[in-house]
């Protein structure tokens, strides 16, 4: 019986093997949650400490009476062990569905290990001492005739053990080269197992090797999950320098598009001043040409005093032009800076609406269907806004029409605010023309600086607003004008638009 405690010894120390492997790589799949294979090798290794333990005991004391228990126990190990040697293939050769194809084999796995559990594995009366060989000693062991349940599952195990084989050799000739180790660590199980077949059913007297063949197949698994762990580490760290060179390349990209970009604001400054420039020239040259005849006229000492007068009014009158010019211009250019305030639309339109000059045939209607309630915003620059679209309004109307002016809530961008609706039946503008409204300095009437509504358009996007128009030739024209409910804090000025910014601006007043 030496032989035999040697053997039990050896598998008690596969034991302690097993189940270090099996913690090693339960913490390696806890650390790499996508690696599924990690997991099922490590509940493998864990049954096959269990079978380790069964064929120790089975050795240690190899009598018929104490034989039953440890070979069930080594036998439902070794069906489960099958089992999750097959679902590791199948994660490490990458096939897609796996479960599709390791669900049967769990299923049969599940209806054996019922089998065996309930004594329908050994043939009752039939278990008796059997002397085995290795390398020449004697090894003695326990046997017993098989039902044909235990029959038919052996054909089962070794079709999946080639199966098991067939897909690690697929991993490895698909380029997954690490799988070599779990390949050969198979082949080694294989041979086992066919070994053991043969000694069960008395073609051969060897012991049997495939709790031995585990022990290798185990190894190459560990062998081949330890180089793609390596590897991955590896190709983690040739990843991180490279997006560590990549974040380098870009930084340097961003300071050149920085520097690009400074250049490209100062010149498009440069460009906005000469524009700006060339636009206040034209706009002042007709006021100074007229100005410079009127006085050319009153230095004649000749001049009839009738005509003196009305020279007098021209100058007064382009020198008005001039200095509503240089305010409009002004106030374009200057910062709006926003002091909200709790401000009832509904009041402030009305005393917009009571200003508007009476006259026959000129009807103005304010409603407010849905009670929309008071905003936060700058009573005065609001003020300002709803005076300007008015007087653009009652102007472009002649003696008989109607303004009518609306309050409703609506949403832009997921903002809640209230949509104010100027719309008048005047003449209305011609596509060209709408398209051009918001331009400054574009204006239809002789009068007109063309800077009213660029400071109305400047006033509602500090307010966080937004401003529009829909006009025909003859059909009247529609400005919406959108305002968030906002809230009581002061709003940062805006940014300086360059008075030939393409951006929405102001429309022809």
């Amino acid at each position: 019986m030496t032989y035999n405690l040697i053997t039990a010894g050896v598998f008690a120390a596969w034991v302690a093997v097993f189940v270090a492997l099996s913690f090693y790589f339960a913490l390696a799949y806890r650390m790499r949650r996508g690696h599924g294979d990690y997991l099922v090798f490590a509940v493998l290794t864990l049954v096959l400490s269990v079978y380790s333990v069964a064929c120790s005991l089975l050795y240690f004391a190899p009598e018929p009476a104490k034989a039953f228990v440890p070979a069930t126990l080594m036998t439902v190990s070794a069906i489960v062990a099958v089992a999750l040697a097959l679902h590791f293939a199948l994660l490490l050769g990458r096939v897609a569905h796996h479960w599709r194809y390791a669900a049967p084999m769990y299923a049969f796995s599940a209806a054996f290990v019922v089998l065996c559990a309930a004594g329908q594995w050994f043939v009752v009366g039939t278990a008796h001492q059997e002397a085995t060989y290795f390398l020449g000693a004697v090894v003695w062991t326990v046997r017993a005739e098989v039902t044909p349940y235990a029959s038919a599952y052996y054909a089962v195990a070794s079709a999946s053990m080639l199966l098991t084989t067939g897909l690690l050799a697929r991993a490895y000739l698909h380029g997954c080269r690490e799988a070599l180790g779990a390949l050969v660590g198979a082949l080694v199980l294989c041979a086992a197992g066919i070994s053991d077949i043969a000694s069960t059913l008395r073609l051969t007297h060897v012991m049997h090797l495939v709790p031995h063949g585990y022990v290798v197949f185990a190894f190459g698994v560990a062998f081949t999950l330890l180089v793609r762990y390596a590897r991955l580490s590896d190709e983690l760290e040739l990843r991180s320098s490279d997006l560590e060179r990549r974040s380098a390349e870009l930084a340097r990209s961003c300071e050149q598009l920085r520097n690009v970009t400074s250049e490209l604001i100062d010149k498009r400054q440069l460009a906005a001043v000469g524009e700006l420039a060339a636009v206040v020239a034209h706009e002042v040259r007709n006021p100074l040409a007229i100005i410079s005849n009127a006085v050319s006229g009153l230095r004649k000492s000749s001049f009839p005093e009738r005509d003196r007068e009305t020279l007098l009014d021209i100058l007064e009158e382009e020198s008005a032009r001039l200095n509503q010019l240089v305010g409009d211009l002004l106030n374009y250019a200057r910062p709006v800076a926003t002091e909200p305030r709790r401000v009832s639309l509904v009041e402030l339109l009305e005393r917009t609406l009571g200003i508007v000059p009476a006259r026959p045939g000129l009807q103005t209607e304010l409603s407010d269907p849905e009670s929309v309630g008071p905003i936060y915003g700058d009573p005065s620059l609001l003020r300002q806004v709803f005076d300007n679209l008015v007087q653009n309004a009652v102007q472009a109307m002649n003696a008989d029409g109607k303004l009518e002016v609306s309050l409703a809530r609506a949403v832009r961008e997921g903002v809640e605010g209230v949509l104010v609706t100027v719309a008048d039946t005047g003449q209305g503008m011609t596509p060209e023309v709408t398209a051009r409204a918001k331009d400054p300095f574009f204006t239809t009437r002789p009068s007109g600086t063309g800077l009213g509504l660029a400071i109305v358009d400047r006033i509602v996007d500090a307010h966080g607003g937004e401003l529009s128009i829909e006009s025909g030739k003859g059909s009247g024209t529609l400005v919406r004008v959108f305002l968030p409910f906002g809230s009581e804090v002061s709003s940062k000025p805006p940014r300086l638009r360059s008075l030939m910014d393409p951006t929405p601006g102001p429309t022809a007043d």
